[in-house]
């Protein structure tokens, strides 16, 4: 059985994945403010014996692109795999361009521009992209989104792209739910 560690573990998808198959979690509430470098730097320090790493945490500042940079610059010579959560913002796009001026949007560039660089890259490090739609958590409901996919295959999408990424060393899956584009 892999042993998976998320950031973001508290709330969310995070959450649901983390009771289904989570062996550390990384948040502020478990002393890891993820917000500083010398934070980010301890949190893979002790996750060092974890086969996967799945980067969920969001903060309003593209914590996910810091993470991941740092997480590649760490472990890229390592045997594991880092899954970065991502968001369906640049399909998104495509159907409402204002998207494109939001802080989200830009983030998510930034996250793909990362990728970009380094999935041609020779590592030992596998590497994955999810980029969600919406997803049937407390924020989506709150957002009165009645269209979504739910918390249980997202998480299994999630684990299945582990298991794959065992054999592999790059992989992106958009999930996006019948009814979202009409």
């Amino acid at each position: 059985m892999l042993k998976i560690a998320i950031t973001g573990h508290t709330s969310g998808v995070g959450k649901h994945l983390f009771e289904k198959a989570g062996y550390k979690g990384y948040s502020s509430s478990t002393g890891f403010d993820l917000t500083t470098s010398d934070a980010i730097e301890r949190m893979i320090t002790d996750a060092s014996d974890v086969d996967v790493f799945v980067n969920n945490a969001e903060n309003g500042e593209n914590i996910k692109l810091k993470v991941m940079q740092h997480v590649w610059d760490k472990w890229r010579w390592e045997d594991k795999i880092l899954i970065n959560m991502g968001s369906y913002k640049t399909m998104q796009a495509e159907l409402m361009p204002g998207i494109k001026e939001s802080e989200g949007y830009k983030q998510t560039i930034e996250q793909q521009d990362f990728w970009n660089q380094i999935a041609p890259l020779e590592s030992k490090l596998a590497v994955g992209i999810v980029e969600l739609g919406p997803i049937g958590t407390q924020r989506t409901f709150d957002k009165g989104i009645k269209t979504y996919t739910s918390i249980d295959d997202v998480c299994k999408t999630i684990l299945d792209m582990a298991d794959i990424l065992t054999r592999n060393q790059r992989m992106v899956t958009q999930i996006l739910c019948k009814g979202l584009y009409k």
